[in-house]
């Protein structure tokens, strides 16, 4: 499987060097896009949640191109109140990817796939107050994530676009995997 897998991404590069560039009369090889949407997680503790970041595209062709991306997603606020004692936990979780990123179409309207690799880092906070006293712990817990998706983007000016992404992710943990789903729209800007 591996071994398909880095074949198939040899070839797509290869192709991708060999094809006219991105945007080769304007200049336009790069890609920022800020974006914002919702989180949807089979995971019991981290549910459902909203969340952003930023992903940075480089084209080698019209077609081809790498994507790194960095979101987060503000899991769960939790407060649990028993007698005396009050429990607050906090938890945070960033992904961060790299993919390729290959379009069907060029012009106002470009459909594409998206596919690769990355991490999710979760930051747990937790203060515990009791009578006897105060406690706080942190820890930070990263999974090897594997995403994949699409989506489309609108070429409204020059220089800008509005984009639209559904986001398959899967979180490989110790103590099962989390399958999470990202719909998300975004600004993007060309340079």
């Amino acid at each position: 499987m591996k071994k398909g897998f880095s074949g198939l991404l040899c070839v797509f590069l290869f192709f991708g060097f060999l094809s006219p560039c991105f945007g080769e009369e304007e200049g336009k090889r790069f890609e920022l896009t800020l974006f914002g949407g919702m989180f949807f997680s089979d995971d019991d503790f981290q549910e459902n949640n909203g969340g952003g970041g930023v992903r940075f595209t480089y084209y080698f062709s019209d077609i081809f191109g790498i994507e790194g991306g960095l979101g987060i997603i503000p899991v769960s606020s939790q407060l649990i109140i028993d007698g005396p004692d009050l429990l607050s936990i906090d938890t945070n979780a960033f992904t961060y990817n790299g993919n390729v990123v290959v379009h069907f179409l060029r012009g106002r309207v470009m459909p594409f796939a998206v596919g690769g690799l990355g991490g999710t880092t979760y930051h747990f906070a937790s203060f515990l107050s009791t009578p006897s006293g105060e406690f706080e712990s942190k820890n930070t817990e990263t999974y090897f994530t594997l995403n994949y998706g699409g989506g489309v983007k609108f070429i409204v000016g020059r220089n800008i676009g509005l984009r639209a992404d559904i986001r398959g992710y899967r979180i490989f943990n110790d103590s099962g995997d989390i399958n999470m789903l990202e719909t998300s729209g975004g600004v993007s800007f060309f340079f």
